[in-house]
């Protein structure tokens, strides 16, 4: 070479700068992700604080008495049943929303269908949880309410947190509707509860 260079050296060069650029990319985008899960998880945190204090009070109850009772230690099912929503924020920009519904009950988890472009959507759907009468009562329903998106990271439409021990006693059939909390929040979620016996 007329100036004593070695063309491999320049090659290598370029390709180690090549890797360091993607590897800055890959941890760019990872703290992208984080960045935006934990907002969205303090931003469904914040929503789920709104809603309790929208409950109100709720009534004391003895818990250990309740425990220590045979109608808590009877085992069952609760069946919550997603019925529909009504009045959702519209978050595409077609005027519309791609809505489904995350049930959080314990450390147990469920989800509904997605039902394309709606603010009113019906599911009617089925939903058991199992335990004790007891260990059951003493949690809280919470249900989000989430606008689907293929593109990107699902929205927020609203929630709704639902202390169960008021109302879950053997027997029960409860039909409620719940507004939904959050930020910019609109409408309804309908659900319905009923207990089983295991038989």
């Amino acid at each position: 070479q007329a100036d004593g260079g070695d063309p491999r050296a320049g090659s290598s060069m370029l390709l180690t700068s090549c890797m360091l650029l993607l590897q800055a990319e890959r941890k760019a985008r990872q703290e992208a992700r984080e960045a935006f899960a934990a907002e969205q998880a303090a931003r469904e945190a914040r929503a789920l604080a709104a809603a309790a204090a929208a409950v109100g009070p709720i009534p004391r109850l003895d818990f250990a008495a309740m425990q220590a009772s045979e109608e808590a230690k009877v085992r069952g099912t609760l069946v919550v049943r997603v019925r529909d929503a009504s009045g959702l924020r519209a978050a595409d920009r077609g005027g519309t929303s791609d809505p489904y519904v995350k049930l959080k009950l314990g450390g147990a988890k469920r989800q509904t269908a997605i039902i394309k472009r709606s603010l009113n959507p019906r599911w009617d759907e089925r939903h058991e949880f199992s335990g004790t009468l007891g260990a059951l009562a003493a949690e809280v329903l919470a249900l989000y309410v989430k606008d689907h998106d293929a593109m990107s990271f699902d929205d927020s439409l609203g929630a709704a947190r639902l202390p169960l021990a008021p109302l879950l006693r053997r027997g029960c059939n409860e039909e409620l509707t719940l507004p939904l909390d959050g930020k910019r929040a609109t409408g309804h979620v309908r659900i319905a509860l009923a207990w089983v016996d295991a038989p």
